[in-house]
């Protein structure tokens, strides 16, 4: 399996500090803990990471079975600004071993030299899931070496398919999926006026449909913009959509 993403693949910033909430609401149940730790042992490896990339802000809730004082190191680090495995797997469409990662400094500096001295081996199989909001979820499992014939290979990738769609249902029917990503939430007269600029319509033909002033809906708009992070309104609409805010 080979992956798409390119060793030049842009790092995402990882470490914004709004998602420190749900990240330790996923690190701190236990029956998360337990999945993972059982997951690891069906598939004969060492650790489990599970986590979100949000493309839209840029986020990493997760849980692991990593030590805590290497998750503590990690982000001490700021390994989580430029780590080479997450932007690899934000960027693939397909489980992959990730052996072929170990070519780049970052990789080698943060799961070789650094992951080494708190016992922790590096990752060897990565893989990705993805929602309808945008949002792409990864496991990531760690193992002192990869498997040597190819239909243990196989058999280790598909058994990491199972168990990474099985633990993902798992957390989409503990949380919902926009609180899991921390995503902007807007009201239903936001929408009403973001979709109706969506279809070109203009302020006042928006207001005279919403029984509302033009100023109402410039108001409306502004924080639409401002929700979604979003320079222009055409930009808020795009993101909007993109992410299943609003229909096209």
């Amino acid at each position: 399996m080979g992956m798409d993403a390119k060793p030049h693949t842009p790092a995402v910033d990882l470490g914004t500090p709004t998602v420190v909430g749900m990240t330790e609401r996923l690190s701190g149940n236990p029956e998360f803990r337990k999945e993972l730790d059982n997951i690891c042992k069906k598939c004969g490896v060492e650790h489990a990471f599970y986590g979100f990339v949000n493309a839209l802000r840029l986020q990493l809730p997760g849980c692991s079975t990593y030590p805590l004082d290497w998750a503590g190191a990690y982000h001490q680090e700021g390994y989580h600004t430029h780590d080479p495995l997450i932007s690899a797997l934000n960027g693939s469409r397909r489980p992959t071993f990730l052996g072929e990662l170990e070519t780049i400094p970052a990789f080698r500096e943060i799961w070789v030299s650094h992951a080494r001295k708190f016992g922790i081996s590096p990752p060897q199989i990565g893989v990705p899931m993805f929602g309808p909001h945008g949002e792409t979820a990864i496991l990531v499992l760690h193992a002192p070496e990869a498997p040597r014939f190819e239909a243990e290979r196989k058999q280790l990738l598909r058994k990491a398919v199972i168990h990474a769609v099985e633990f993902h249902e798992s957390v989409m029917a503990t949380y919902d999926v926009r609180e899991v990503l921390d995503m902007p939430v807007l009201s239903e007269r936001e929408k009403f006026c973001l979709h109706h600029a969506a279809q070109g319509a203009l302020t006042a033909v928006i207001a005279q449909a919403g029984g509302i002033s033009n100023r109402t809906v410039e108001t409306h708009l502004r924080s639409c913009r401002s929700k979604l992070d979003a320079k222009t309104t055409v930009h808020a609409v795009a993101k909007a959509v993109h992410y299943g805010i609003i229909q096209p």
